[in-house]
């Protein structure tokens, strides 16, 4: 009998409320749809956001990439220079030498001299060369002794030294023994 009384008071308390509860469950569907409308907003923004993320890592490696073609190309310019102005005074001497060999007017003392410059342009070259693989060598480990640091810093303003003259780029270097 008493849970008989405890069961029909619930039900009037429920029947009394049960508008109240109606309107509190349709207030819930209504937040639960708001949420799930906002949670779907967030999903299409954050695919957009890494989209445009990606879209901006590719086009900084491209960018990366141009400016590394660039750098090498101004490199390659001046290398290609430094490197045609021994051949060009090779191939002067050289004619030189062949002309008066031809005409068979050569001078000993002066053919001497003209290979000597010849042998001196080569070894420009050898230089530039050796300081390219200085400059562009891979170290693996970290080794620790005592080098001249003149030597990497002259070895760039050979490779570099036209590009410098080419933009008005006067370099005044100063260097220490050792």
């Amino acid at each position: 009998e008493q849970s008989s009384s405890l069961l029909l008071e619930t039900m009037m308390v429920f029947a009394a409320n049960q508008q109240e509860i109606e309107k509190v469950l349709d207030e819930l569907k209504k937040k639960y749809t708001e949420i799930d409308d906002a949670k779907s907003e967030l999903e299409k923004t954050y695919s957009r956001l890494e989209k445009s993320r990606n879209e901006l890592r590719e086009k900084t490696a491209q960018l990366v990439q141009n400016e590394k073609m660039t750098a090498l190309g101004e490199l390659t310019a001046g290398v290609a220079h430094e490197i045609n102005q021994p051949l060009n005074a090779i191939s002067i001497v050289c004619w030189d030498l062949f002309r008066d060999i031809q005409k068979k007017q050569y001078d000993p003392d002066e053919l001497a001299g003209s290979l000597k410059e010849v042998i001196g342009q080569v070894r420009k070259m050898a230089d530039i060369i050796d300081h390219m693989r200085v400059f562009t060598r891979r170290v693996d480990t970290v080794q620790h002794e005592e080098f001249d640091a003149n030597i990497p810093v002259e070895g760039i303003f050979t490779l570099l030294g036209q590009q410098l003259k080419i933009r008005g780029i006067e370099v005044t270097k100063t260097l220490e023994e050792g």
